[in-house]
């Protein structure tokens, strides 16, 4: 009998007991397509080519109100940057490499600037990368190239 209660209980613990599904991982288009990210830091960097001379020019807005700092990528490849009181920017963006590479395009109204990086960090709270135009721009050693790093977090 007393066998009888343990294998019952056994059961019965064994039933009630559910096992949690593991959560399915999101792509990284999902994870970047999933929200409207806030800009934490944004600097401006201009670099010789020649990489001996660094020229800086830092622009970080951490002291700027968040709602003027956004960009939000959209599934369909578009989406749009705001900066500052500035306004805002449509951009179109793609992944490159794997999903390694970002390439993003500034789409203003007489032209568009193109800009390719890596992705450093993405996850659901925080993505991060860096963004250059150095390959258009280097024809020489004299010549400069443009870096925005970014760093975005959950709105």
């Amino acid at each position: 009998m007393k066998n009888l209660l343990i294998l019952i209980s056994i059961i019965t613990l064994a039933v009630s007991c559910k096992k949690e599904k593991p959560q399915q991982e999101l792509s990284r288009i999902e994870l970047i397509t999933s929200k409207e990210w806030v800009i934490k830091t944004y600097d401006d960097i201009i670099k010789r080519c020649s990489n001996d001379t660094i020229i800086l020019n830092l622009t970080d807005s951490s002291n700027q109100n968040e709602h003027y700092r956004r960009m939000k990528f959209n599934t369909d490849g578009t989406g749009w940057q705001e900066i500052g009181m500035g306004g805002r920017f449509n951009i179109e963006w793609r992944l490159e490499n794997n999903d390694e590479d970002l390439v993003i395009d500034y789409v203003y109204t007489s032209s568009v600037a193109e800009l390719k990086g890596k992705i450093y960090t993405l996850n659901k709270d925080k993505f991060e990368f860096l963004l250059s135009d150095k390959d258009e721009y280097c024809v020489d050693s004299t010549a400069h190239y443009f870096e925005r790093n970014y760093i975005l977090s959950e709105y």
